[in-house]
């Protein structure tokens, strides 16, 4: 399954995907990492956390991992990270949400060379679209920015 197993970017930069889930949208769950799974290019280290819950069944690929209790979104992510340092071998950190798609199968592709092309980039944001393709003003993370289809 491309995009799906666990192995290191021959692109240079190996990704590493953490997602949160509360268990209460397995549906969303499983076709957010049917789309992770339908990536271009290099395998990914994904790491699903359920928050205080039992998760379902997952593809082999994923590494659950089944937290006590709900730490939040920032205290979940941070035990993501961490799996994910445990794992080893991560470069950049993609952070999805367990209701998220990724519409596009090249959005790793593109990660990957926005920080192969500049070694001083941080942070890539994603546009949050609905079902239709609209944006909230509110999910544009740019001063002054009207666009939600316009890099910043």
């Amino acid at each position: 399954m491309k995009g799906s197993s666990m192995g290191s970017g021959a692109m240079g930069v190996t990704l590493g995907v953490v997602v949160l889930t509360m268990g209460d949208r397995q549906k969303e769950l499983h076709a957010l990492l049917e789309s992770v799974a339908a990536q271009e290019g290099d395998s990914v280290k994904a790491v699903v956390l359920g928050q205080g819950v039992k998760l379902p069944e997952l593809p082999a690929w994923v590494d659950a991992m089944e937290l006590p209790e709900n730490l939040g979104i920032p205290g979940g992510r941070n035990a993501g990270v961490q799996r994910l340092r445990e794992l080893g071998g991560v470069d950049v950190l993609v952070v999805l949400d367990d209701d998220g798609l990724l519409p596009r199968n090249d959005t790793f592709r593109l990660i990957r060379e926005a920080f192969e092309q500049n070694p001083r980039l941080g942070v890539v944001s994603f546009r949050i679209a609905d079902e239709t393709g609209f944006t909230q003003r509110r999910h544009v993370p740019r001063f002054g920015a009207s666009d939600p289809l316009l890099s910043g």
